[in-house]
């Protein structure tokens, strides 16, 4: 009986170890767990936030996508246009050539002082003509045609009747060319035709002639011209232009001056004399300006 006394005395005063137990575990853990799992569900039935642009007028701001957000595609660079194909430089192997051209011709012939007091006359022209290329080298053959015409200013020999003088000359030519450079040609060339001559004198009674003699005709000189390379569409250009400069000589027949006097109300007929030969012959020289097709 003691035995269980004491027994029950030191049970009684021994602490409780229910207490002792409980102390690390709180209470509060599982209303922690209710409310981390309120959190989630919560944080989970939000939107998730997208990513925003930074300000462009704020250089110190970076934007950094959030985690588990998709890489974004690159851009790709933009092409450049294709570049505007160009015209392949077209070989020169024709060129047609329409030239104006005005110049003097030099008489050396006293007979030419009927006429004119001055031994030159002003000399003006239209001229169209053709060349191509031989094989591959610098060298154009070819021809033309020219019309050119003169005059004499209007004489008074010895102050007893006046004269005047035209002269028409249609003629065709073979011209040889070689192109040193690109805008500069050297030609030669040689041909002949007509010369139309208009003679007229008048005193007390007018007279007239007309004579038609023959011609040939010996030219050198240079060409200046725009190179393709100047031009605006370069080397496919088919038109350009330029001066020519040139010198020569022009050989002309005799003209008998013999003017026929009109006498339609006499019944006799009346023949005038001769008084003497017109030799147009001389040096020449001409410049023109001219188009080129080629």
């Amino acid at each position: 009986m003691p035995t269980f006394t004491l027994f029950a005395l030191s049970l009684l005063t021994a602490p409780v170890a229910t207490d002792r137990e409980a102390a690390p575990v709180e209470i509060s853990a599982p209303a922690e767990s209710s409310e981390s799992s309120t959190e989630s569900s919560t944080e989970s039935s939000q939107p998730t936030p997208r990513p925003q642009p930074a300000p462009a007028n704020d250089p110190t701001q970076f934007w950094v996508a959030p985690p588990g957000t998709p890489a974004a595609a690159p851009v790709p660079a933009p092409v450049p246009p294709a570049p505007t194909p160009k015209r392949p430089d077209r070989p020169i192997r024709w060129r047609v050539d329409i030239m104006a051209s005005l110049g003097t011709g030099v008489f050396r012939d006293p007979a030419w002082r009927a006429f004119d007091s001055n031994r030159s006359a002003l000399q003006g022209g239209l001229t169209v003509r053709a060349d191509s290329r031989l094989g591959t080298s610098r060298l154009f053959l070819g021809g033309g045609a020219m019309v050119r015409a003169f005059s004499a200013a209007k004489g008074t020999p010895y102050d007893l009747f006046d004269t005047t003088l035209r002269v028409r000359e249609p003629l065709v030519f073979a011209r040889l060319s070689a192109v040193t450079v690109e805008g500069v040609d050297v030609f030669f060339q040689a041909g002949g035709g007509v010369s139309i001559v208009d003679l007229t004198w008048q005193s007390a009674v007018s007279t007239s002639q007309r004579s038609i003699v023959g011609m040939a005709d010996g030219l050198a000189g240079v060409a200046l011209y725009l190179p393709k390379r100047w031009l605006a569409r370069r080397g496919a250009s088919r038109v350009t232009g330029g001066l020519e400069l040139g010198a020569g000589y022009t050989w002309r027949s005799d003209v008998n001056v013999r003017p026929r006097v009109d006498t339609d109300p006499d019944p006799i007929p009346t023949d005038s004399a001769s008084l003497g030969d017109l030799a147009l012959r001389g040096f020449a020289w001409r410049l023109g300006v001219f188009v080129r097709f080629q």
